[in-house]
C-alpha cells in the first residue's frame, strides 16, 4: 500500500485532469511533449469506478471511458465532469449515480481532508487501494510525470511563474485486508439471508424487523450465535435480531475475516435493523471485494429501501445495478428468477410520467421469473413473484379493468396457497391486505356481495397486523376498511359511513404519532369523502360537509401541487364536489369556490395525460355551472361544453354508465336553454 500522501496526490491529480490533457491524448501534435500514460491509466480507473457493474467488460468500459473523455473536454476537468454526473445530468444508462457522487464528494474535498471524505465511502477506499497497491513504488515518479508535463511550456508561450505544490499532509487510512476465504460452513445460513430479502415488501422504509428464517436456517442460527468462533457467532446473532450483541463481535473479525464476508455481515446488521442508507454502503463494498449473485441482490435489496440522497435515485440506481445482473446471468442459472423478481418488484416502485409503461415492464420481469420459477423447488420464491405481479396487475392503468383485478386476484390466491397463518403469517396479511383491495376494486358483480369480501380480507390480516406489533400496518389495514365501508350499498348507509369514519380517525392517530405525512393526507381525503357522504339534513348535513371540506383542506397542506400533483387535483377535485352539495348562497359563494377547485383539479389532470380523471372534472365543472347564478344561459352553454368533453372519453361502448348520467345531465341542460331562447324570443 502506497502512503496516505501519495493516495492524496492522486485523487488531487485525477481531479486536475484538464480539457488540454485529453485533447492531446486525441491528438498528439496538441503538445510539445507527449501526456504521461498515466492519464490514460486514471481514465481507466475512474471509467471502471462509475460503472454500475464492479467489473465492467472491456467494451462497456470503453464506452464509460469515451463519454468521460468527452465530460472533460466540455466542462474542463475531471473534478467538473464528475460534478456533472454527480447532479444526474449526462449520465449514461451503465454509469452508477451513486458511485459517480462519491468521487465527486472526495474530489471536492481539501487536500488535507480526502482521508475522512474517502472513508464514508468504503467501496472507494477498498477498490483504490488494490489500484494505488498494484502500481508498486513506481506510482510517485508518475504523478511527477504528469505535474512536469503540466508545467511544460505550452506551444507559443514561455512562462516565468513558478508552480507551487499542494502541501504535504499525512493522512492514515485503514489498512488493506489479507484474509482467509470465507467458510463453507457460513454459506447456507448467508444465503437464508438473501433470500429474505428477495423483494421488495410493501411496509414503511425504515423498518426494522429480525430475518425471517425457515426452521433449519434459525436452528443454524442459535447454534452460531454460541459458537467460539467470532464469524460464526456474529452471523447467528445478525440472523436472530441480535444487533447490538453483533455489533461487539464485528469489530474483531477485522484482519482475521474475508473482506467480503466482513462488510456483508455490517450490510445485514445495518439492513435488519432497518438502517439501509449505511447497508447500501456496506454491501457495495462487499461486492467490490468480490462479486457475484448474492452481493447484487443484498445491494439491490438494501437500495430499493435507501433513502439518500433521495428514495427516487436509489431506486434508479437498483434498476441499473438488477439491469446489468440479469444480462450477465443466462436464464438456466437458479439466480435469474430471483434477479428478475427483485427488477420486476423495482419497476413496480417508479412514478414517473408513463407509469402504465413502468408497470408493463414490471409485469414482463416477474412473469419471467414465475416461467423460471419451480414452485416445488422454491415455494417463497414463486409466492413472492406472484404477490408482485399482482400488484403490478392490481395498479395497471390501461387495459380492461375488469380482466386486470381477476389476474391481480389469481396471483395474490396462488401466493396465499404458500404464505399461510403457520407458514409465513406476515405475509399472508399483506397477501390478505391485497387480496381486500383487489375485491374493493372489482368493477363487476354484486358490489355489495364484493364489499363484503373485501372487507373479510381486511378483517383477517388485522388478526396479525395489530396495533401494538404493527402499527403502520394495522393503520393501512383501518384506511381499506374505511374507504370499502363508504361504499357498502344497501343496509343503514349512516352505519357504513359512521364505521368508515371511525376507521379513518384510527388510522390518524397513528400517522400522527409516527409522522407519517403522505398516509396522514391520504386518511384526510377519504375521511373527507366519508364525511361528504354521511346522511343527514338542514343543520347536521350542512355541518357533516364542513367537516369534510376541513378534512380535504387538512390534506392539501401535505398534498401541494409542487410536490404532489396527481394527489393534489384529486384532492381539488373532491374539495369542489363538496362544495357543491352545501347552499349556494345569494351569491353562490359555494358554486363559485366548487368552479375555482374543479379548474385547479383541471390544470394537472389533463385529457393526455389523465383521460379519465380529466373526464370527471370536466362533468363535475359541467354540474356546477348548472347550478351557477348570473347569465343562465351562458352558465348552461359553459355546462354543456363540460359535459361533451366528458363524453369523448366516457363513451357508450367504453363506460355506459356514466356515459348515460352525463348524456341525461347534458340534455337537461339544453331542455331548459330551449325554454329561455323561446322565452325570449317571446
Amino acid at each position: 500500500m502506497a502512503s496516505p500522501r501519495i493516495l492524496a496526490r492522486l485523487v488531487s491529480t485525477t481531479a486536475s485532469i484538464s480539457a488540454g490533457a485529453v485533447l492531446a491524448l486525441r491528438d498528439p501534435s496538441r503538445s510539445p511533449e507527449p501526456v504521461p500514460p498515466i492519464v490514460r491509466d486514471l481514465l481507466t480507473l475512474i471509467a471502471e469506478t462509475i460503472h454500475v457493474s464492479p467489473r465492467p467488460d472491456e467494451t462497456a468500459r470503453g464506452q464509460t471511458e469515451s463519454h468521460l473523455i468527452s465530460l472533460i473536454e466540455r466542462y474542463g476537468t475531471m473534478r467538473l465532469a464528475m460534478e456533472t454526473l454527480a447532479s444526474g445530468g449526462r449520465r449514461l444508462p451503465g454509469i452508477s449515480h451513486e458511485k459517480a457522487h462519491a468521487w465527486s464528494q472526495v474530489m471536492a474535498s481539501a487536500f488535507a481532508q480526502v482521508e475522512s471524505v474517502l472513508r464514508r465511502s468504503p467501496h472507494l477506499v477498498l477498490t483504490v487501494g488494490k489500484w494505488v497497491a498494484a502500481q508498486g513504488d513506481t506510482l510517485e515518479a508518475r504523478l511527477d510525470a504528469y505535474q512536469r508535463w503540466l508545467d511544460s511550456p505550452l506551444p507559443g508561450v514561455t512562462e516565468t511563474t513558478p508552480t507551487v505544490a499542494p502541501p504535504t499532509v499525512e493522512i492514515e487510512l485503514a489498512p488493506a485486508l489479507n484474509a482467509p476465504a470465507p467458510r463453507p460452513d457460513l454459506e447456507p445460513l448467508l444465503r437464508a439471508l438473501v433470500e429474505d430479502k428477495r423483494a421488495f415488501e410493501p411496509g414503511p422504509a425504515s423498518a426494522s424487523r429480525a430475518p425471517r428464517l425457515p426452521a433449519d436456517s434459525r436452528a443454524l442460527a442459535e447454534r452460531f450465535a454460541h459458537d467460539s468462533d467470532p464469524q460464526s457467532r456474529a452471523l447467528g446473532l445478525i440472523a436472530l435480531g441480535r444487533f447490538k450483541e453483533a455489533e461487539a463481535v464485528l469489530p474483531t473479525l477485522r484482519g482475521s475475516c474475508d473482506e467480503s464476508l466482513l462488510w456483508t455481515l455490517w450490510g445485514e446488521r445495518y439492513y435488519f435493523d432497518g438502517r439501509f442508507d449505511e447497508a447500501v454502503e456496506s454491501f457495495r463494498t462487499a461486492q467490490s471485494a468480490g462479486d457475484s449473485s448474492a452481493h447484487r441482490r443484498n445491494l439491490a435489496a438494501a437500495l430499493l429501501k435507501s433513502t439518500k440522497p433521495s428514495a427516487d435515485r436509489q431506486l434508479r440506481a437498483a434498476i441499473d445495478l438488477l439491469t446489468d445482473s440479469v444480462h450477465a446471468v443466462d436464464a438456466a442459472s437458479p439466480d435469474r428468477a430471483p434477479l428478475e423478481t427483485m427488477l420486476g418488484s423495482a419497476w413496480l416502485r417508479v412514478t414517473s410520467a408513463d407509469h402504465d409503461a413502468d408497470l408493463r415492464r414490471a409485469i414482463e420481469h416477474l412473469e419471467l421469473a414465475i416461467s423460471l420459477l419451480d414452485p416445488a423447488r422454491d415455494a417463497h420464491g414463486w409466492a413472492e413473484a406472484h404477490f408482485q405481479v399482482g400488484c403490478a396487475w392490481l395498479a395497471l392503468p390501461s387495459g380492461k379493468r375488469l380482466e386486470n383485478v381477476q389476474r391481480a386476484i389469481t396471483c395474490f390466491e396462488r401466493a396465499g396457497q404458500v404464505w399461510t397463518r403457520e407458514t409465513d403469517p406476515e405475509r399472508r396479511a399483506a397477501v390478505q391486505n391485497h387480496l381486500g383491495q383487489a375485491w374493493e376494486r372489482l368493477p363487476t358483480g354484486d358490489r355489495g356481495m364484493n364489499l363484503e369480501r373485501a372487507i373479510a380480507y381486511f378483517q383477517s390480516a388485522l388478526e396479525t397486523k395489530t396495533r401494538d406489533a404493527d402499527p403502520v400496518g394495522w393503520a393501512t389495514l383501518q384506511n381499506n376498511l374505511g374507504i370499502a365501508w363508504s361504499q357498502m350499498p344497501g343496509g343503514d348507509p349512516g352505519v357504513f359511513i359512521t364505521r368508515s369514519i371511525e376507521c379513518h380517525q384510527r388510522a390518524l392517530d397513528v400517522w400522527s404519532d409516527h409522522n407519517r405525512r403522505a398516509e396522514w393526507a391520504a386518511t384526510q381525503n377519504n375521511l373527507g369523502i366519508a364525511w361528504s357522504m354521511l346522511p343527514g339534513t338542514g343543520e347536521e348535513r350542512e355541518k357533516n360537509l364542513r367537516r369534510a371540506i376541513a378534512a380535504y383542506k387538512a390534506a392539501l397542506e401535505v398534498r401541494t401541487r409542487a410536490t404532489m400533483p396527481s394527489e393534489w387535483a384529486s384532492t381539488q377535485n373532491n374539495l369542489g364536489s363538496t362544495y357543491l352539495h352545501l347552499p349556494p348562497g345569494s351569491d353562490g359563494a359555494t358554486v363559485k369556490e366548487a368552479v375555482a377547485c374543479f379548474e385547479r383539479a383541471l390544470e394537472i389532470r389533463t385529457r393526455d395525460t389523465m383521460p379519465i380523471d380529466w373526464a370527471k372534472s370536466q362533468s363535475n365543472l359541467g354540474n356546477a355551472w348548472l347550478k351557477m347564478p348570473g347569465d343562465r344561459v351562458s352558465n348552461l352553454q359553459r355546462a354543456v361544453e363540460c359535459f361533451n368533453m366528458a363524453l369523448v372519453v366516457f363513451t357508450k361502448s367504453s363506460h355506459p354508465h356514466q356515459h348515460e348520467h352525463i348524456t341525461q345531465k347534458k340534455a337537461e341542460a339544453l331542455d331548459v336553454l330551449d325554454e329561455l331562447q323561446i322565452m325570449g324570443r317571446e
